[in-house]
């Protein structure tokens, strides 16, 4: 996912800003505004793309709170808690690994519709062999 990227690739931008100790806060905000934009454009998107009834979603979602939670914005971030980051990855992959298996095998409903279009082809091809032979 690639807003996941963007969401650690935007975090550690933030970080590191603050690390560099900027002489006054325009100055840093000035560094940092377009990250915090798109840090924000990121959460937003991967909120949209995830189920909120599915368990491995719900699990991805709170790691995705616990991750905006560094980011308040009436105070400095609590980089202390960055290991955040670790959660969200690990519940990025599950979530992925889902979907690829979702993707795979298909849908209940596909597999199902294509069962039986199956068995309706047999079917019509042995009809049709009855009828061509009698």
């Amino acid at each position: 996912m690639a807003e996941i990227a963007a969401v650690i690739t935007h975090a550690e931008a933030i970080h590191g800003a603050y690390l560099a100790e900027f002489k006054d806060k325009p100055s840093l905000w000035q560094n940092v505004r377009e990250d915090f934009v798109d840090l924000n454009e990121a959460w937003a998107k991967v909120k949209l793309r995830l189920n909120p009834k599915e368990p491995n979603s719900i699990a991805l979602l709170q790691a995705l709170e616990k991750h905006e939670s560094i980011f308040t914005i009436r105070t400095k971030p609590d980089f202390t808690k960055l290991d955040a980051e670790k959660q969200l990855l690990s519940a990025t992959q599950v979530v992925l690994k889902e979907e690829w298996r979702r993707v795979k095998w298909g849908e209940p409903v596909y597999k199902g519709a294509t069962f039986l279009a199956g068995v309706l082809v047999i079917g019509g091809l042995i009809l049709l062999l009855k009828s061509y032979l009698w």
